[in-house]
Parts: C-alpha cells; structure tokens; sequence
C-alpha cells in the first residue's frame, strides 16, 4: 500500500458550481452558446474562480461539451470582454 500525507488540490473546474442543470452541451451554433458562455463566466466568477482558472474551463468546455467548438478567435474575444 502506498501512504500519500500530501494531495493536489482537487481543479476548481470540476466543483459543481449550483443545482441547476446545465443545457450548454446542448447547444449548436445559432442556439445562443455564446451567451451561455457569457452566462457561465458570470457563474464562475461568482464562486470565486480566477480569470485563468474561468479561461481553462471555457476553453474545456468548448473543446469538450459543446456539439459544435467556436472559433479560437470567436472563443478569445469572449474570454477578453468578459475577463
């Protein structure tokens, strides 16, 4: 057996942020993902995340959950107005 007294703090992008479901991975260009970004950003910000930690979990999420990734640069200039 392996004795660890030491662990990573666990990502705060994996915390669930309320109790509401989120639908962002539903969406498709044209059904308003930009502003469910926008509306995550808010969310996040207001459980104490950091700008990196908000930008690394954006960017997950738009490689990741949504059915259609936005451009890079459609992804910064979110990232850069809101953060």
């Amino acid at each position: 057996m392996i004795e660890c007294d030491h662990f990573d703090d666990f990502p705060k992008c994996l915390n669930p942020t309320s109790l509401k479901t989120n639908h962002i991975g539903d969406l498709s260009e044209g059904d308003g993902h930009n502003d469910a970004l926008f509306t995550y950003i808010l969310t996040l910000q207001s459980e104490g995340m950091s700008k990196d930690e908000i930008r690394e979990s954006i960017r997950t999420i738009n490689d990741f959950i949504l059915k259609e990734p936005i451009s890079d640069n459609e992804l910064n200039i979110i990232l850069f107005i809101n953060l």
